[in-house]
């Protein structure tokens, strides 16, 4: 009996320790358990697959969604300190014009202006009257407006007296006692440009009447004297003494002049 206890013990601390279960008969000793069969295989229905509910997309959750959304913003913004701009371009400077070159000096002087001169001397009206006596009609009527001019000069119609000798150029342009007129005209106005203009013209018209060939000259050389151009103005008394060498102003003015401009003649 003890022996058989104790082999009932040591299967039963067998038994703990190896995991396995051991039946104990009283009758019969006990067989070990045969070891279990793996489970074979089953074949896999394909028709099941068919006909299973088709799981739907998973759809992103709002959270997940933003955070996406939210990404990208961030990967689209560009950090302004991050981008390196090109340093502006200055336009090149355009070339500054040449300065123009300065005018010579000019030499001065320290000249005094000639003494104005006066009008000549109150025309001849008898002298003017006697070539009143020329053949052609046109000329004839040229002396009369002239001498109706000289009265009303007289009488200090200066305007009336200009349209005279207007109208006796109009109706003999050849006659110089109209320009001679009218240049003296100018000159009592004291428009010394037109005086001399108006002299020299009459000067190609006189021919060679010395009297108011001279008278032409001189008042032309007076003229240029007063607009301050005293080398035309000794020009033209050298050709009133030329057509009149006896011309007591003529002569007074030529030496006034050769004074003035240092001429020895």
């Amino acid at each position: 009996m003890r022996l058989a206890l104790w082999l009932t013990i040591g299967l039963l601390t067998v038994a703990i320790l190896s995991g396995c279960t051991i039946q104990l008969r009283p009758d019969r000793p006990v067989d070990p358990e045969p070891p279990a069969e793996p489970p074979e295989d089953e074949p896999e229905d394909d028709t099941a697959d068919d006909f299973a509910p088709t799981r739907p997309p998973a759809e992103d959750t709002p959270d997940e969604l933003d955070r996406f959304l939210a990404d990208e913003t961030t990967r689209d913004q560009v950090d302004e300190a991050d981008i390196i701009e090109d340093p502006p371009v200055e336009p090149e400077p355009e070339p500054e014009p040449e300065p123009e070159p300065e005018p010579p000096a000019l030499v001065e002087r320290n000249i005094t202006p000639m003494a104005p001169q006066e009008a000549p001397a109150p025309l001849d009206a008898g002298r003017l009257q006697a070539g009143g006596a020329a053949t052609t009609t046109r000329r004839r009527a040229a002396i009369a407006l002239i001498v109706e001019g000289h009265d009303l000069l007289a009488q200090d119609n200066a305007y009336l007296a200009e349209k005279r000798f207007e109208r006796a150029m109009s109706v003999d342009p050849s006659c110089g006692e109209a320009y001679l007129a009218l240049a003296e005209l100018r000159f009592t106005q004291q428009q010394w440009g037109q005086a001399a203009d108006l002299s020299t013209k009459a000067a190609l018209r006189l021919g060679r009447n010395n009297y108011f060939l001279a008278r032409a000259h001189l008042v032309a050389a007076k003229a240029l004297v007063n607009d301050e151009q005293p080398a035309r103005a000794l020009a033209q008394v050298e050709k009133s003494l030329a057509a009149e060498p006896g011309n007591g102003e003529a002569l007074r003015l030529h030496q006034e002049l050769q004074a003035y401009l240092g001429n020895s003649r």
